[in-house]
């Protein structure tokens, strides 16, 4: 079973390379095709600030080494409290259905409780139907809908 977790500064350099690939896992299966590779790249910079300013929360399931998979959450506030965001939750095609986004998951859901955040959000692409299985047999259900229109 992977370790899971947190993902420090010193260690973007090292998993830079994979956890490109899972950020492109993530684009793919919102977009439904790859984004540029600067994208790619400006999020990694964005990461490695933002743990680097203590403004996010990444987590890592690393098994020898190797990264199975990581979730990407920081805080937001509402008009009435505070949430924990999940913003990408990635688990390489190979390694899904063996726990390790749910462990993931419930690793951010601690980190949320343990700053006195208590509820954790994220937005899934309504194509998506596999991560919207999984991730209301976690527990998460719909609060609200986006509606978009091409102009």
């Amino acid at each position: 079973m992977p370790v899971i977790r947190l993902l420090k500064v010193e260690d973007v350099l090292y998993y830079q390379d994979e956890i490109a690939i899972l950020l492109n896992e993530c684009f793919m299966a919102t977009y439904l095709k790859p984004v540029k590779n600067d994208i790619v790249t400006e999020k990694l910079l964005s990461l490695k600030e933002n743990i680097a300013l203590g403004k996010a929360f990444i987590f890592i399931a690393v098994e020898e080494k190797n990264i199975l998979g990581f979730l990407w959450s920081y805080p937001v506030k509402t008009p009435f409290d505070q949430r924990l965001h999940v913003a990408y939750l990635a688990v390489k095609p190979e390694e899904q259905g063996k726990g390790i986004g749910k462990l993931l998951l419930r690793e951010a859901e601690k980190q949320a409780e343990k700053i006195g955040i208590k509820e954790v959000e994220l937005i899934v692409s309504n194509r998506n139907i596999s991560a919207i299985d999984f991730y209301q047999k976690c527990g998460y259900g719909a609060e609200k809908l986006i509606l978009k229109k091409e102009v």
